[in-house]
């Protein structure tokens, strides 16, 4: 049987949220309880999960149906960063009081975020 252009998506889709989440296709057999030939063939795009399974994946993988299933490519390079973030990221780096900071920051809730942006702009003035 040949493989249609869907079940080829499928299988590149599969395999670059695999990596981009740092999982393998072990930990997915292990996930959804499923055996090792059944992952294996969803990832060489011989089979495709049955709607049920295709959701659990999606949020196993913290994304949505759609991103699973595009036929566009998700591995499109991201724009390049400006000269003023990249001065910025070399900062926030170079100084362990900015990179602590930092790492506090990107775990915050919006709210609490909005909360902090306050209080730095008053100290700042």
């Amino acid at each position: 049987m040949e493989r249609t252009e869907i079940q080829r998506a499928f299988a590149r889709n599969i395999k670059y949220y695999l990596a981009r989440e740092g999982k393998t296709q072990a930990d997915m057999t292990k996930y959804m309880k499923v055996s090792s030939a059944t992952t294996s063939d969803w990832c060489a795009g011989k089979k495709i999960p049955r709607a049920d399974k295709l959701q659990s994946i999606c949020n196993w993988l913290g994304i949505s149906l759609g991103q699973l299933m595009t036929l566009d490519d998700p591995f499109e390079s991201p724009p390049k960063p400006s000269k003023e973030a990249i001065e910025l990221a070399a900062k926030i780096i170079q100084d362990s009081r900015r990179r602590r900071i930092a790492d506090m920051i990107v775990r915050l809730d919006a709210q609490t975020l909005e909360t902090v942006e306050l209080i730095i702009e008053k100290l700042s003035k």
